[in-house]
C-alpha cells in the first residue's frame, strides 16, 4: 500500500513537471504522453507519435496534466459509474441469472463436457428470463462494465453448479446405494 501511494505521489510529480499525461499498465511499464479518447472499456494513448488502445483493466494509474480536462473528468466519472456499474452486475447475477438446475442437470448428463460448454457460455443478462422481468437495471444492460462483471459472475455460478451435477450428485448416489 505505501509502495503504491509513493509511486502515484511520484508520478503525480512526474506529470507536474513534464506538462504530460502519465500511464502505468498492471506490469509497472510508465509511459508519457497524451490521453486522446476515453471510453468505459478502454483508453486511447499518444505516446512517441503512435497511439495506443489500451482496456481499462490493464491501468494501474492514470495523472492527468490538467485534472479539469473534458479526458480528465470523463474518465474520473466513468471510474465512479464503473464501480457500481459492476457490484450491479455482479448481484443481478447472482439473485436473478438462475438456471441452476440445468446447470445440474447438464453435469449430471454431460460430465465434463456440460463444464466445459459451461465455460464457453456468454451469460447475458438479457438472455436471463429473470434478470429482464426482475432486475432493477435494465438501464444498465448495454454498459460494459455491468455485463462484464454480470458475464464473470455467471458463468463462475454456471461453472459450480455444473461441477456439483458432475461429482457431487453421483458422489452422493453412490454413497446412498
Amino acid at each position: 500500500m505505501k509502495r503504491t501511494a509513493l509511486i502515484i505521489f511520484f508520478l503525480s510529480i512526474m506529470a507536474a513537471l513534464s506538462a504530460k499525461d502519465v500511464l502505468m499498465l498492471n506490469n509497472q511499464k510508465l509511459f508519457e504522453g497524451k490521453v486522446k479518447r476515453v471510453d468505459a472499456c478502454e483508453i486511447a494513448f499518444k505516446a512517441d507519435g503512435d497511439t495506443y488502445i489500451i482496456p481499462v483493466a490493464d491501468i494501474s494509474f492514470l495523472g492527468f496534466e490538467k485534472e479539469e480536462s473534458k479526458q480528465a473528468q470523463k474518465f474520473f466519472d466513468l471510474q465512479q459509474a464503473g464501480e457500481s456499474a459492476c457490484m450491479e452486475g455482479k448481484g443481478d447475477a447472482k439473485a436473478f441469472h438462475g438456471k441452476v438446475a440445468k446447470h445440474v442437470v447438464s453435469g449430471i448428463i454431460f460430465g465434463p463436457v456440460g463444464t466445459i460448454f459451461a465455460l464457453l457460455g456468454n451469460p447475458t443478462p438479457r438472455k436471463g428470463k429473470e434478470t429482464k422481468q426482475l432486475s432493477d437495471n435494465r438501464d444498465l444492460f448495454s454498459d460494459a462494465q455491468y455485463l462484464n462483471c454480470y458475464r464473470k459472475e455467471a458463468k463462475k455460478n454456471n461453472v459450480l453448479y455444473t461441477l456439483i451435477g458432475w461429482v457431487v450428485i453421483p458422489a452422493v448416489w453412490a454413497l446412498a446405494t
